[in-house]
């Protein structure tokens, strides 16, 4: 007997959306996208692969970068912080199960005034039925 394809979320997206609807909700007006465009205020999510975990799950392993131009590098820690505590928040059962953060917020040098954080993530999300 053949086993039913499971296909798996696009997790880039599911987290994009999320974030978007969560920063929003709690009065942050930032750009949520997987590209980097070079607005004030911007989280770029990207998925780095991840394996599968059984027949129904896998774990995506997500960077997540946080931008803001600043002089004073407070801004940009504290979005990173808020975007940590939405991502953690996360998992709901469907199709997201577990967020673990793995790093982060770390500083990462960028010219001007622009400044930036780096996060890592570690997302679990349940398949479905093809």
């Amino acid at each position: 007997m053949t086993a039913t394809p499971i296909i798996y979320p696009d997790v880039e997206l599911a987290v994009t959306a999320y974030l978007r609807a969560a920063l929003a909700t709690y009065g942050q007006s930032v750009r949520v996208s997987t590209n980097y465009k070079g607005d004030a205020r911007e989280v770029v999510v990207r998925r780095d692969g991840g394996p599968q975990l059984d027949r129904i799950r896998e774990t995506a392993r997500l960077g997540v970068n946080v931008y803001a131009t600043s002089s004073n590098d407070q801004a940009v820690s504290d979005l990173a912080r808020v975007v940590s505590a939405h991502l953690r928040a996360m998992a709901d059962g469907s199709p997201v199960t577990r967020v673990e953060q793995t790093s982060g917020p770390s500083p990462i040098p960028e010219p001007g005034n622009l400044t930036r954080r780096y996060l890592t993530f570690e997302v679990d999300v349940r398949g479905v039925e093809l």
